[in-house]
């Protein structure tokens, strides 16, 4: 039985996230991986975002796909660049130095109208702070700290669509 968006959409506390999955979850690696990050990529229409990309962190599934491949299908997604867990996730698994790298190099072959907005200028920034502070929201929310800026999910995206 695999984590459903649902389930994820309705954990509003660690403790809650951490009961429902677990109940729910078989760790077998990549389906969990190929079950969390496309939910952790959707925006953040919902908790269901916030919480697969906490899962993602915290869980560590194996990662059988290719850092570019990751790359793309970050880039034309709609992931919500405050949810930091992603860049924490994807620098873990691949290095900071080679996912910046990668990163550079898959934006300067997008079409310059793509490059500005790509959610890759977003991992970037986000790699290459430290990794404390990059992962610091997500434990203070795991200990219901909300003062810590950053800490849990925000929805919906509190900014306005560009026309």
């Amino acid at each position: 039985m695999s984590v459903r968006r649902e389930l994820l959409a309705q954990a509003q506390t660690w403790s809650e996230l951490l009961a429902s999955a677990m109940k729910a979850w078989q760790h077998d690696g990549e389906s969990t991986f190929d079950t969390l990050f496309p939910i952790a990529i959707d925006g953040n229409a919902d908790r269901a975002p916030y919480n697969a990309g906490t899962l993602l962190v915290y869980m560590d599934p194996d990662c059988h796909h290719d850092c570019r491949e990751l790359l793309a299908r970050l880039h034309h997604s709609k992931w919500f660049g405050r949810y930091r867990e992603v860049a924490f996730y994807l620098m873990v698994h691949f290095g900071k130095e080679h996912l910046v790298q990668q990163a550079k190099a898959f934006i300067a072959e997008l079409p310059e109208a793509e490059r500005e907005d790509s959610r890759l200028r977003t991992l970037i920034y986000w790699i290459s702070g430290s990794a404390e502070e990059l992962i610091m929201p997500m434990h203070a929310w795991m200990r219901g700290d909300t003062s810590v800026k950053g800490a849990g999910p925000v929805f919906p995206d509190p900014t306005p669509p560009t026309p």
